[in-house]
């Protein structure tokens, strides 16, 4: 975000999101049954980008040049993408031990080794930095609210799929800023109108992306049933 800025940053990540959404729903990995990318999906996935464009155009006046913010912004993009392949292998962990906890410890697990070790090399190769620790308790909160929502998308994802998972989890996101905005501002500054409305446009993309094309099924294993009936 520090490079692309945060509007590109966000449009890109979300970008990613709603392709690896559709993408990964289409071959069933989450453990649920196939979704084919049909028009009602795909016209949610159009309205969640310009949701995410209309949001941050108050801060696009930010952006760096745009052969300087390219590779990045595509960088974001992939880690979007990956963040929804992450979700669906969730729910492909939770199909096969029949618990959600167990893809929630898995996530924890990696992410707790993964930070203790760049901890540890940090502080070999620079020493200790003499930082203490936040005294503000409702800073380590992020903890119990990453369990939760880790654990609530391992459960989720299997019955409505990474794409719906992945925008609700946006319009969840933007709303929960901007009340937190108005709550707590930073600085003299509230959401603009454009913001606010581009947070509004989430909750129509999510229920235009959950209806289903007229006459079509998920697609799971209709082939085989047919030929069982013939």
């Amino acid at each position: 975000a520090l490079v692309t800025g945060i509007a590109v940053f966000t449009v890109s990540a979300i970008a990613g999101q709603t392709l690896g959404g559709l993408s990964v729903d289409a071959r069933g990995i989450g453990g649920g049954p196939r979704q084919r990318p049909g028009g009602p999906r795909l016209l949610g996935a159009a309205v969640i980008l310009v949701a995410a464009v209309v949001s941050a155009l108050p801060r696009f006046a930010d952006t760096p040049a745009p052969a300087t913010i390219l590779l990045p912004a595509l960088a974001a993009v992939a880690a979007g993408f990956l963040l929804g392949l992450q979700q669906a292998l969730n729910g492909a962990s939770t199909a096969a031990s029949g618990s959600a906890l167990a893809a929630t410890w898995l996530n924890f697990l990696v992410g707790a080794v993964f930070l203790a070790t760049a901890w540890g090399v940090k502080a070999l190769t620079q020493g200790r930095t003499g930082q203490a620790l936040p005294t503000d308790w409702w800073v380590y909160l992020g903890g119990l609210c990453g369990v939760c929502f880790i654990g609530a998308s391992a459960f989720l994802v299997r019955r409505i799929g990474v794409l719906l998972l992945s925008m609700a989890s946006i319009a969840g996101q933007l709303t929960c800023s901007i009340t937190l905005d108005f709550i707590v501002p930073s600085g003299n500054h509230l959401p603009s109108p454009l913001t606010v409305l581009g947070a509004l446009l989430t909750f129509p993309a999510v229920w235009v992306a959950s209806r289903r094309s007229h006459g079509s099924t998920p697609h799971s294993g209709g082939t085989r049933a047919h030929r069982v009936r013939t």
